[in-house]
């Protein structure tokens, strides 16, 4: 089980970097918007994968998340490919 992922995006592992990437003035909308996102896949995902067990779809689940996390992994590229560390700039 992938415990990150129950974890808020304060407490992964990405939070201080994206910390040190941005202003300080920037810090709390940042940690914001990460929050909201957070929330709101959480609550959607445990209801609609809840739903589509409870409905006998016992494969469909995780196939959805297969399909989420591999468009994920591709859209990293497009968004961030150009992104350097601080310490690479």
């Amino acid at each position: 089980m992938n415990l990150a992922a129950l974890n808020p995006p304060s407490t992964s592992t990405v939070a201080p970097a994206m910390n040190d990437a941005s202003s300080e003035a920037e810090r709390a909308t940042t940690t914001d918007i990460a929050f909201t996102a957070w929330g709101i896949g959480a609550t959607v995902g445990t209801f609609v994968g809840g739903e589509l067990l409870g409905a006998g779809l016992l494969l469909v689940p995780f196939v959805i998340g297969v399909v989420e996390y591999v468009a994920a992994s591709a859209a990293l590229p497009p968004f961030f490919g150009k992104a350097r560390l601080p310490e690479e700039a």
